[in-house]
């Protein structure tokens, strides 16, 4: 169970940061909270439409790659923040 609890705290971490990303480069306006919710789909698939990916909205280690490269491709409210 303690290993359960500690894998959930882990991914809602990945998730977290994910969501982070998303809102440096502008493809969210929403904060961080840990949930793959609407919002979050949506930003992943926006930054993997305006990076020539497949706009599916999953987020699998080709676009976790992508988002943290250096030139990680900016969204429409980059700098808006």
């Amino acid at each position: 169970l303690q290993q359960r609890a500690a894998e959930n705290q882990r991914a809602a971490e990945i998730r977290t940061k994910l969501q982070q990303r998303l809102l440096e480069l502008g493809h969210t306006y929403s904060e961080p909270t840990g949930t793959f919710d609407e919002l979050t789909e949506q930003g992943v698939m926006n930054f993997q439409f305006l990076s020539d990916m497949v706009a599916d909205g999953i987020a699998d280690d080709a676009l976790l790659d992508a988002l943290y490269a250096p030139d990680a491709v900016k969204g429409p409210n980059y700098g808006l923040r």
